[in-house]
């Protein structure tokens, strides 16, 4: 009969005939592949089955808009530029005051 492969990595339980396995590894979750945002500069290798959430969750260069100015930064660069962001409301040191005033007012 036909000739079976498994794919290369252990946990995928694919099991079919060997020229069907170029079509299966086009969509096996278990395959390694690059974040999307290899542009942006990350190099993680993952399992295509965790490469959106990595990608969209907890990639340090994911594109996230600050809370403050909506401008969009990395997400390893993003709360350094939310503690100086010139747009975020911040309180008037003077005693007393109970206003607040963007940082960019003061």
């Amino acid at each position: 009969g036909a000739a079976s492969a498994e794919p290369a990595a252990s946990s995928c339980s694919w099991t079919e005939i060997v020229r069907q396995l170029a079509g299966h590894l086009q969509s096996c979750d278990y395959v390694p592949v690059e974040c999307a945002n290899v542009a942006a500069g990350c190099n993680e290798s993952l399992l295509r089955k965790d490469a959106s959430r990595h990608a969209s969750e907890t990639c340090e260069y994911r594109k996230n808009r600050c809370a403050h100015c909506a401008n969009p930064f990395e997400a390893r660069a993003l709360a350094a530029h939310e503690a100086s962001c010139p747009e975020a409301q911040i309180p008037c040191p003077n005693a007393g005051c109970v206003v607040t005033v963007a940082r960019s007012s003061m």
